[in-house]
């Protein structure tokens, strides 16, 4: 009987071994499955990589703005005074394009004028007979105060029918 106690106390250590064994394996399954989902060092070492590139690019950028604004400061006078100059310049420049705008304005009115005025002429001595006689002062005058009545008469003709 007493073989039989013993087998049976051997039993209940080899359950409790086994239900130990089973608590450590899962224990250990777990574990494992935590180190599988850690990244591997190839990987880690590309994104510190990637992570230094992005860095030192930030760095590069807040430096050089850091460059420009104390450059820009460094160089605000001379900045200031060129600003100044360029529009006095300006407004000289603009005075004299205006000027010469408002020159060129009269000499094309003037211009405008003359041709009309040569062309008035022209249909004139074109409305003169042509007859090979030298003309006299009194025909001119008659010719064109026929050419005053002519133009009052269809000016007033116009007026009427507006």
């Amino acid at each position: 009987m007493e073989d039989d106690e013993d087998f049976e106390e051997s039993r209940k250590e080899t359950k409790l071994n086994l239900k130990d064994l089973q608590e450590r394996y899962e224990k250990f399954k777990k574990d494992d499955e935590n180190i599988n989902n850690v990244v591997k060092p190839n990987v880690i070492r590309q994104r510190f990589a990637d992570f230094r590139k992005i860095t030192s690019v930030w760095t590069e950028r807040v430096n050089f703005r850091k460059r420009m604004k104390r450059t820009f400061l460094r160089n605000k006078a001379s900045l200031r005074q060129a600003l100044t100059t360029a529009i006095k310049n300006f407004t000289i420049e603009k005075e004299i394009i205006v000027n010469t705008l408002e020159s060129y304005t009269t000499f094309h009115e003037k211009f405008e004028r003359k041709i009309k005025d040569e062309k008035i002429l022209n249909n004139f001595l074109a409305d003169l007979p042509s007859t090979g006689q030298i003309i006299e002062v009194s025909d001119l005058e008659r010719h064109v105060q026929a050419k005053i009545r002519k133009f009052s008469e269809d000016s007033k003709v116009l007026t009427d029918f507006i």
